[in-house]
């Protein structure tokens, strides 16, 4: 994530570019209610916000100082590669609750120059009312009540909705789940385990979210995780009532094995709210790279784009002037792309361009790379191959698009106009 705007971020004149980027990615994951890269004086440069119609990029004059916000200034303290996984809690616009509420957790990443001088914060805020939604449904399902609950006792969820957020607003602080159950609560905070008191049957399990041992794809990641809520709580309850009472009886054997097949969606629940952190970490840090993929790729034909193409030219070209190195580049143009446009439509125009590099990719060797400078301009870049060779990976090109021609009732031509360069220092 570091490498991938070490060079973008430090000029402001490429905060447009990654803007688009990021407008793209939030339209197409859906998952997230805003993107955003804050500079190390809190304030907001780029933010999208994401709604129904997907991303849109917010204007200058309503983006925000957030030095004061959690997420932010935790962040700022992490190492290169850290993240912050915040509490879960309500979005909060200019001082206030947004309306309706938006539960949210906030992934924030560091963000360093190739100095490794901090230049500010990339925030991520995922939307968790499908994982609340998900939650309460499953617990409808099973006997008594069973809620969520933070580190400090708060109704993350709850049957009773105005229970929910207390420690969001001011008036209901003193709301927790310890002022309405204290003896419970006590056992709670100790850990797993149920008991039964005057006020009903408590199964409780605690879902630890402090575990710095993350996997993707069974490999260990070294990431220092620095997270909001140390664990929550899930717990079931069921009261004192004449219907209940087979679940207060004495006999241990006969209640453990009734709790177990009555709330049997309970325990699995445990099961789900255990790996959602983990989960979230390991989707996240795929959305990571899949932002420095937007950085670098054209979203059209998902080759190189301009400036990604030029950095990786450049790189090809070592800076110990005694060793050899061969390149050749063959400069693209497609012919016809704005008749086809004002003719077909801009969707056909589309369809031209991913069909002209497509082609080429999947002629080209693995070893080569394909550059989208802009609009119809494209460049092919051939490793360790002299203009020769390269003429003759063209033709087989060349040929391949003469064969859709041929076979395809394409109301266009597909024609292409190259020039070869090589570049050859023993």
């Amino acid at each position: 994530m570091n490498y991938a705007y070490k060079d973008l971020l430090v000029n402001p004149g490429n905060y447009g570019e990654i803007a688009e980027n990021w407008v793209n990615l939030s339209t197409e994951r859906r998952i997230y209610d805003q993107i955003r890269f804050i500079d190390v004086a809190g304030d907001e440069r780029i933010r999208i916000n994401v709604n129904d119609e997907g991303g849109t990029i917010v204007e200058a004059a309503k983006l925000q100082n957030k030095k004061d916000r959690y997420y932010f200034y935790e962040a700022i303290k992490l190492e290169e590669g850290g993240v912050h996984i915040s509490k879960m809690d309500l979005n909060v616009e200019n001082g206030q609750i947004e309306e309706p509420i938006k539960p949210m957790i906030r992934f924030s990443m560091p963000v360093f120059d190739e100095n490794h001088n901090l230049l500010g914060v990339i925030v991520l805020n995922y939307l968790v009312e499908n994982l609340l939604d998900n939650f309460k449904e499953i617990a409808l399902n099973s006997e008594g009540q069973i809620v969520l609950l933070n580190l400090d006792g708060y109704w993350l969820s709850s049957t009773n909705e105005s229970q929910e957020w207390n420690f969001m607003y001011e008036d209901r602080l003193e709301q927790t789940f310890e002022k309405m159950y204290p003896e419970e609560w006590a056992e709670i905070i100790k850990g797993d385990d149920q008991i039964i008191t005057e006020k009903g049957l408590f199964t409780f399990a605690s879902v630890l979210l402090k575990n710095k041992d993350i996997f993707v794809n069974g490999i260990r990641e070294n990431q220092e995780l620095s997270l909001g809520d140390g664990k929550w709580h899930i717990v079931s309850m069921i009261p004192r009532e004449k219907e209940q009472t087979a679940y207060f009886t004495d006999h241990k054997g006969a209640l453990i094995m009734d709790v177990l097949m009555k709330n049997i969606l309970y325990f699995s629940l445990m099961f789900v709210v255990s790996g959602v952190v983990a989960f979230l970490v390991y989707l996240n840090r795929k959305n990571f790279t899949r932002i420095k993929y937007y950085s670098e790729y054209d979203p059209l034909t998902k080759v190189l784009n301009r400036r990604a193409g030029i950095e990786k030219i450049n790189r090809l070209f070592p800076e110990d002037d005694r060793r050899s190195i061969l390149v050749s580049l063959c400069f693209i143009d497609i012919n016809g792309l704005k008749q086809v446009n004002d003719t077909f439509g801009h969707e056909r125009g589309d369809e031209l361009i991913r069909t002209a590099s497509s082609v080429i990719k999947e002629t080209i060797r693995e070893e080569d790379f394909l550059i989208r400078m802009g609009g119809d301009e494209f460049l092919i870049v051939f490793k360790d191959m002299n203009g020769e060779g390269a003429e003759k990976v063209w033709s087989r090109i060349v040929a391949k698009y003469d064969a859709i021609n041929d076979q395809e009732d394409r109301p266009y031509v597909i024609s292409v106009s190259h020039g070869i360069v090589s570049h050859n220092k023993n």
